[in-house]
């Protein structure tokens, strides 16, 4: 069964990303490199020194600047339709997983008996309970999760209106909208890194502090996708969206973070754009 991997640079640290891609990189066939670091850089000529063993299997997407990671998943999707791949593996330069032998034997195993599966993921950052090997799930996080052949025929293109924020519940919901079941395995766990996590002196509340940029982008994808998706979101996503990228990233904002001017002006940007966004 063959598996084209894909994974998504922004300014990484290259010894740091090189660890990483070598704890996955023997279980795929090839691996998409989409960089999306502005500007000459010299991340090719690094990673491939440090993956010499490994580097003809890299294909190199340099853009020269910030396309975002639906474009690139965009690409990986239909060079999976396109060659002979059966399987592709989604990844972030930040994620390691020394387990990705065995969860890959897992996938091989489910999707040569079980048609309905169009995504397993993996148990992130070890959350999920572990008290089945298997259980179903509504929606994953792009990293570490594979998509089948067939559940990619049903949703390639993505829409690229999520370039990055909100990219991995857009692709959860397309799948099963297909009719594709999205299951995880639980005793396979990936490590995960989010953000630079920061705590205020008061009341220690926890921010991953995304900047300006970021801060505007999850607020706008997450209401276009509210709105895209009504009737496929239940109402407790929906609130749980508003409160973690509006109510709960404004408190951040004002007791934890910096740039607070910056940032809040972006979240404002961020709600009048996605509500004001024409769906397609």
């Amino acid at each position: 069964m063959r598996t084209l991997g894909f994974v998504t640079l922004y300014h990484p640290d290259a010894a740091l990303t090189a660890s990483n891609l070598r704890t996955y990189l023997p279980w795929v066939n090839q691996l998409v490199v989409w960089d999306n670091t502005p500007g000459a850089n010299d991340n090719r000529r690094c990673l491939d020194a440090l993956l010499a063993d490994e580097a003809e299997k890299l294909i190199w997407m340099e853009n020269g600047q910030n396309l975002g990671i639906a474009r690139g998943l965009n690409y990986a999707l239909h060079k999976v339709l396109d060659g002979d791949f059966d399987l592709l593996l989604m990844m972030d330069q930040d994620s390691n997983w020394p387990d990705c032998g065995s969860f890959m034997q897992a996938v091989a195993r489910l999707h040569g008996t079980d048609a309905t599966i169009g995504a397993f993921t993996p148990n992130v950052s070890g959350l999920e309970p572990q008290t089945t090997d298997i259980a179903d799930k509504d929606f994953f996080i792009t990293s570490g999760t594979v998509l089948t052949r067939e559940a990619i025929r049903g949703i390639a293109p993505v829409d690229e209106t999520f370039a990055i924020d909100a990219l991995d519940n857009e692709c959860s919901i397309a799948i099963r909208e297909k009719g594709f079941r999205i299951v995880c395995l639980t005793r396979h766990v990936l490590n995960h890194h989010i953000g630079n996590r920061k705590y205020s002196k008061i009341l220690h509340i926890g921010t991953p502090d995304y900047n300006a940029a970021r801060t505007y982008g999850m607020c706008r994808n997450h209401i276009i996708l509210i709105r895209k998706r009504k009737k496929s979101l239940p109402f407790r996503k929906k609130m749980y969206f508003i409160k973690e990228y509006i109510i709960y990233k404004l408190i951040r904002i004002l007791l934890v973070e910096g740039d607070k001017g910056h940032r809040l002006q972006m979240l404002i940007k961020g709600i009048r754009d996605g509500l004001t966004y024409k769906i397609r």
